[in-house]
């Protein structure tokens, strides 16, 4: 009889906190889940908290330059995550626009990153934020070097802005040139407030300098000038990187940081290396590029990146398929070209268990064009075939039962697999008051806004309902650990 009281008193508690928290609006705090996720570097592989082996697979976005603000919707991550994607790669934070005056940060890029962060988060999907080259924006007229920096060769128009960008490159990995040292120090800080606003969700990934010394012959000789005439840059760029790992990993983030290989390092048999435990390697390489002409050209490079900085994950942080001139839209040939290429990539990268983002961008994928009215988008036909390639290979090792060793590393933080799944949130090995909340804030999203969390999804039918309550409910009057509430 009393066991039967409790399970009364618990379902009234429920349907109580649902009526007032509809009444009131008030949702409760979303709560991290799936911290077994957090992942770590161990040898050239990601690692899960529990151990297991994780490869990243997805595709590469990022709305400052390609697509013209373009961002993914809540449907958009939602149905990447359907087709077996586990990564959205989303490249090209502005920092002038992130950041417009020194130390105060735009709503509007914040609010976008939010979504996209607990969007991906609750498809259990790993996201990158990065940044693009400090360089590389010129040259599509994007201004990514705030204007408040205090240097010497700071832009005084428009006009200037090329020149100054590369200059600034240049100069700013550069530790030795003082006159940089501010410019340094507000870029490590913006890094670490990213860092801090998101380091609690275990699906992030910090990266920075995405493309690094690459003009891409666009906007002037004079940066590959530099690189091919500098033989202290490739050295440079490497402690400047590492200065900045010690500056995120001071915030007390744990994750994994991404290391973009520099234009620079192209052509080194052994570039100086990044200090840090926990950084992998961004590559970009396509195929039919100006540089990788075709498909064992494109696995040459890969095998170069591989022994260049052996004993580290690399990640392809963008692959796919350009035409002879380095073109990625308007001249790609029949589909069924892209398709058999694209395939063959992502088998070549599942054989060296290689994790990586498939550049295609959303106004391609989804939208009304690709970078500009006339040029080249895929059907929807061809947007499902081309995530299905994507994601090959995204699924990582099986979830242990309570029976099972974790593998090499072992779990962290003494966290243990549940054997009270699907509603123990947290894998704590029990069902508590913190799953109970988790619960309910995501049963009132779904029915106030739709908004979807598929962790509370029970009965995988894609919406969170009725029947899912009952559920719920069901485990957790057979569960629920009265002790820790």
């Amino acid at each position: 009889m009393a066991l039967k009281i409790a399970c009364y008193k618990a379902i009234v508690t429920v349907m109580l906190l649902i009526l007032l928290c509809s009444m009131f609006a008030r949702l409760v705090p979303v709560a991290k889940a799936d911290a077994i996720a957090s992942l770590h570097v161990s040898g050239t592989n990601l690692y899960n908290a529990a151990g297991q082996q994780v490869v990243l697979r997805g595709v590469m976005g990022g709305d400052a330059y390609w697509q013209f603000g373009y961002s993914p919707s809540q449907d958009l991550i939602n149905q990447m995550a359907n087709a077996g994607c586990n990564l959205l790669h989303w490249e090209m934070l502005d920092w002038a626009e992130l950041e417009p005056s020194n130390g105060s940060y735009s709503p509007t890029n914040l609010a976008e990153l939010d979504n996209i962060a607990s969007w991906c988060a609750a498809n259990h999907m790993y996201f990158s934020f990065t940044w693009y080259g400090l360089s590389y924006g010129s040259i599509w007229g994007v201004k990514t070097i705030p204007n408040w920096c205090d240097v010497p060769d700071q832009y005084s128009a428009a006009g200037d802005y090329g020149d100054h960008a590369l200059d600034f490159e240049l100069n700013f990995y550069d530790q030795n040139n003082t006159a940089y040292s501010n410019a340094r120090n507000a870029y490590a800080s913006c890094l670490q407030f990213i860092v801090e606003r998101y380091m609690s969700n275990p699906y992030f990934i910090i990266g920075f300098f995405k493309e690094p010394f690459n003009d891409n012959g666009n906007a002037s000789s004079y940066l590959e000038n530099q690189i091919s005439e500098n033989s202290t840059l490739s050295a440079e760029y490497a402690s400047t990187c590492s200065w900045l790992y010690s500056q995120i990993m001071a915030t007390g983030y744990t994750g994994v940081v991404e290391v973009d290989n520099p234009w620079c390092n192209y052509g080194l048999s052994s570039p100086p290396k990044v200090t840090g435990a926990n950084f992998i390697w961004d590559c970009d390489l396509y195929v039919c590029s100006a540089w990788d002409t075709n498909l064992a050209g494109w696995e040459s490079g890969i095998q170069t990146c591989m022994s260049q900085y052996s004993g580290k994950p690399i990640i392809m942080g963008e692959w796919g398929f350009l035409d002879s001139s380095g073109n990625e839209s308007d001249h790609i040939p029949d589909w069924t070209t892209v398709e058999s290429t694209l395939q063959s990539q992502v088998s070549y990268l599942n054989s060296e268990n290689i994790s990586g983002a498939s550049w295609f961008n959303f106004n391609q994928l989804y939208g009304s064009g690709c970078d500009g009215p006339n040029w080249f988008q895929f059907t929807s036909s061809e947007t499902t075939t081309i995530l299905s390639i994507a994601s090959q290979g995204a699924e990582s090792a099986p979830s242990l039962t309570p029976t099972q060793t974790p593998l090499s590393p072992p779990i962290s933080n003494n966290v243990t697999l549940s054997q009270y799944s699907p509603i123990d949130f947290f894998h704590q090995g029990k069902v508590d008051a913190q799953d109970f909340f988790y619960f309910i804030n995501a049963y009132i999203q779904y029915q106030a806004n739709k908004t979807y969390n598929p962790a509370c999804d029970l009965n995988h039918d894609g919406k969170i309902d009725a029947k899912d309550f009952f559920l719920f409910i069901n485990y957790y009057i057979q569960y629920c650990d009265t002790s820790s509430d």
